[in-house]
């Protein structure tokens, strides 16, 4: 029993197992008389070996203390940092507030704009198909304009031709008239070749004058009357100055050119 005891104080006094010779001499003194387990504990507590050792957990404790203390001093700097670090993250979190208001509002932008430019180009292919459109109903307006072209070509062709072909029929109608005319008023006079020269000579120059007319008036050529009203104008000069003789019925320039414009 005192055995184990002692051994316990070597445990709690020492920090370590009790050696066999200590432990043997402590045990035998108790156990004889000579000192109780109280005295034995108080001379384990007693030895240099525990002294050593309290002295050894005293400045183990002072060096945990000053560590403890540095540990203090840098932990309250490590919470002024942290309280430093704290404050700037709240402004950085303020600052990423307000970019992200601002991101919202470029996105809301960039939105706007992509609808602008999708809608700009449903305009832009639709004003392209306008486009093609009136590029396709001017080119077969432009094809009609020439067919149209051609046809007005070949109209007034023809009829420049037609015109130039009834202008000379009738241009050799009034001057065979005007000789028929004059060979009536002669041979109706019963005059003699010296007196019918006077008539016929008249006549000629009358169907001269006719010629004439016909060349200087443009109004016969596109069926105004101006020139059509000489022409009669000039017949009747020739009825009146002729030896009581008129050109045949039919047969004459005026009532021909005057039917034919009038």
């Amino acid at each position: 029993m005192a055995r184990e005891q002692i051994a316990s104080y070597y445990r709690q006094l020492l920090g370590r197992e009790p050696d066999q010779g200590g432990l043997d001499a402590w045990t035998n003194a108790v156990n004889a008389g000579h000192m109780t387990l109280a005295g034995a504990a108080g001379g384990i507590a007693r030895s240099a070996e525990a002294n050593n050792r309290r002295s050894q957990q005293a400045q183990n404790t002072q060096n945990l203390t000053t560590e403890r203390n540095q540990y203090y001093a840098q932990s309250n700097n490590y919470k002024n940092q942290i309280g430093g670090y704290e404050s700037k993250l709240g402004e950085f979190q303020n600052k990423i507030g307000g970019l992200e208001g601002e991101l919202g509002n470029y996105r809301a932008q960039v939105t706007g704009l992509t609808n602008q430019y999708n809608t700009a180009l449903g305009e832009r292919d639709s004003w392209m198909n306008k486009s093609n459109e009136f590029m396709k109903s001017a080119s077969d307006w432009e094809d009609k304009f020439g067919e149209k072209s051609e046809e007005y070509e070949r109209a007034r062709g023809e009829a420049n031709m037609y015109r130039d072909q009834a202008v000379g029929q009738q241009l050799r109608a009034l001057r065979s008239g005007s000789t028929s005319g004059g060979s009536n008023a002669t041979s109706g006079g019963n005059a003699s070749l010296q007196g019918g020269r006077g008539g016929v000579q008249r006549y000629d120059d009358n169907s001269v004058d006719i010629d004439k007319n016909i060349q200087a008036e443009s109004g016969a050529l596109s069926n105004k009357g101006a020139a059509v009203q000489k022409i009669q104008s000039s017949n009747r000069r020739q009825s009146a100055s002729g030896s009581g003789s008129r050109p045949a019925q039919g047969g004459g320039s005026g009532s021909y050119y005057a039917g034919r414009f009038g």
